[in-house]
């Protein structure tokens, strides 16, 4: 009888089987387990399923670059808008944090973390920061500036946790900062010493310079605007006898064009005031010096218009310009058209900012910090104004010393402090009581 023809024995139901799950292989017993055995398979399965969907991002969330991270969905911003009607303290933060969405990324004792601000989760954390961000969002990327332990300039994707590049910073001296959108490919990354222009997508350094004579910078007193083509700086420094608002290219680092303080004011400043500040008005960069509104021409520095007011300018945004003036009583502030020096409007006695960074204006809105009496007591709100009307849209009391509103107001958040920790306001009548963040 041929191999073909020779009888094959059966099977018998103790001969063991061996069946696959998720790729491992799993013997089965000479002797049936019944139906729970069946039900365990099963379990097995689902878990190994769960597992590969949520467990293993977790499992693999430290990555080779350092970061921690992230964990969990990416938190949704605190409100649909800045507060208007009814600001509540929502949590306290570092002074030197960074809003974005619905996280504050802050420094930590662990390096830089970004952390869920309603729940007090850990989103990511970057071990090998030095504790502080670098300078601002690029919020048209969704990326963070931070610098490394070792000296590395670190673009970070918020939302994904993931290091885009990491490169040696210039020798630009200290109190660094960022200015993401110098122009469409280039950030201004900008020192006590000087400044570098960086590749927005690569991270390689195109130029460095040093300040030149004629920009006296001093990061407390200095300020720096984006407008098209052109990095205008208001180059300060206490006592300096040549101030000057200096006008960059982006794109190679060279000087365009100087404008000292003296030139300004019909000439009626002295070389050593300051330049109160920078903004954009109609497509002219406007700048605020002592009681003058200057219109320049980016490209040129060339004086366009130039108006004298009784009071001091002390910010621009949206083609508003917001000056402290006399009311009948007491000081007040007002709103103005720059382009035909028009009153906008004049808000109620009292309402003034304690400082210039105690103002901010924002969605066609104004936020000031202010301090008011109260039954003949001292006490300090955050007071919003229509930009438009100057209609009082909302008065709420804000605690501690609070003398400053930090960073622009974004994402339903508005950061408000003068100490060591900053509070963040948002209209959330569901948070009673304000969460410290884990630093």
């Amino acid at each position: 009888m041929t191999d073909d023809s020779e009888p094959r024995p059966r099977p018998s139901s103790t001969t063991p089987r061996v069946e696959t799950v998720m790729s491992w292989t799993v013997d089965e017993p000479a002797v049936r387990q019944g139906p729970w055995w069946r039900l365990g398979v099963v379990v097995a399965a689902l878990i190994a399923v769960v597992l590969a969907f949520w467990g293993a991002p977790r499992l693999w969330a430290v990555f080779a670059d350092g970061m921690r991270g992230p964990y969990g969905r990416f938190p949704q911003p605190v409100a649909a808008q800045p507060p208007v009607r009814s600001a509540r303290p929502v949590a306290s933060v570092p002074r030197s944090t960074v809003i974005y969405g619905g996280l504050a990324i802050m420094p930590a004792r662990d390096g830089v973390r970004a952390v869920d601000i309603v729940t007090g989760r850990v989103y990511w954390r970057y071990p090998k920061g030095k504790g502080l961000p670098v300078g601002g969002v690029d919020r048209s990327a969704g990326d963070v500036f931070l610098e490394s332990t070792s000296g590395e300039l670190v673009r970070v994707d918020i939302r994904s946790g993931r290091i885009r590049w990491s490169r040696k910073v210039p020798g630009i001296g200290t109190d660094r900062s960022v200015v993401p959108d110098a122009d469409a490919a280039t950030l201004a990354f900008i020192g006590s010493d000087g400044m570098s222009g960086i590749s927005r997508t690569t991270g390689k350094v195109r130029w460095t310079t040093k300040w030149p004579g004629t920009c006296p910078y001093d990061s407390d007193f200095s300020h720096v605007t984006v407008v098209p083509g052109t990095l205008a700086i208001a180059c300060n420094d206490y006592g300096s006898r040549n101030n000057a608002v200096v006008g960059f290219d982006p794109a190679t680092g060279t000087t365009r064009w100087v404008l000292r303080v003296s030139q300004l004011s019909a000439g009626a400043s002295r070389p050593s005031d300051m330049v109160d500040t920078l903004g954009l008005v109609g497509g002219r960069l406007a700048v605020a010096n002592d009681d003058t509104t200057s219109l320049l021409d980016p490209a040129t520095g060339r004086v366009m218009a130039e108006r004298r007011w009784k009071d001091q300018p002390v910010a621009f945004a949206g083609g508003l310009q917001i000056n402290v003036c006399m009311d009948k009583k007491d000081e007040a502030i007002c709103g103005y058209d720059p382009v035909t020096g028009a009153e906008l409007w004049r808000s109620p006695s009292g309402h003034i900012p304690q400082l210039g960074e105690s103002l901010a204006v924002a969605d066609g809105r104004v936020y000031v910090v202010s301090e008011v009496s109260r039954n003949g007591t001292a006490v300090r709100e955050l007071a919003v104004f229509d930009g438009r009307t100057g209609r009082v849209l909302g008065r709420s009391p804000i605690t501690g010393e609070a003398d400053y509103v930090y960073g622009p107001v974004t994402d339903g958040v508005i950061a408000v402090g003068g100490g060591f920790y900053t509070d963040l306001y948002a209209e959330r009548p569901d948070i009673r009581s304000p969460r410290r963040l884990p630093s």
